[in-house]
């Protein structure tokens, strides 16, 4: 029987576009770091080491932040998919162990190749995001949310909430 995953290599921009147009509110960097917040969440939940990966910042060279909770940005001709391949390829007892989140059928074909367990950046929100957030809000994870919250919700993840006008 095959392990939990271990790590959770997340194709970082393919997740924030996931999380739609409200989230996607400010500078880059303040939504890579509201991302990393929720995510600190998601890392405390699983016990995982989370990798989150962003395509290149024009550097010739990676940046890599290495620890439980890892970023990194790829070398500027080099895309998140591509790092996220050949970090499972380097090392394929690890990949065995490895959850690869992200939307795009190219990296996902790519991983389970390499035996990796995938899963959709929408599927990857629903199961783990939106839990936590209603945690959060709410003191445990099944009471029902209020109607602001609701709203808020909806504002967030579809851009239709009451306060969105249709943008």
């Amino acid at each position: 029987m095959r392990q939990p995953a271990r790590e959770l290599c997340i194709d970082g921009y393919n997740l924030l576009h996931a999380l739609g147009k409200a989230f996607r509110q400010g500078t880059l960097e303040e939504q890579r770091e509201r991302l990393e917040e929720l995510l600190q969440d998601v890392r405390h939940q699983t016990g995982c080491t989370i990798t989150l990966v962003y395509d290149g910042r024009g550097s010739n060279h990676p940046l890599e932040e290495r620890g439980a909770f890892s970023r990194v940005f790829t070398p500027s001709r080099m895309s998140a998919d591509e790092w996220i391949i050949r970090h499972l390829r380097t090392r394929p007892a690890a990949a065995l162990n490895t959850m690869v989140v992200s939307s795009d059928r190219m990296i996902t074909s790519h991983a389970e190749a390499y035996g990796a367990k995938t899963l959709a950046s929408g599927t990857f929100i629903r199961r783990y995001l939106e839990k936590e957030h209603r945690k959060n809000t709410t003191g445990n994870s099944t009471g029902a949310l209020s109607d602001s919250q609701t709203a808020v919700w909806l504002k967030l993840f579809s851009g239709h909430g009451p306060d969105s006008h249709g943008k």
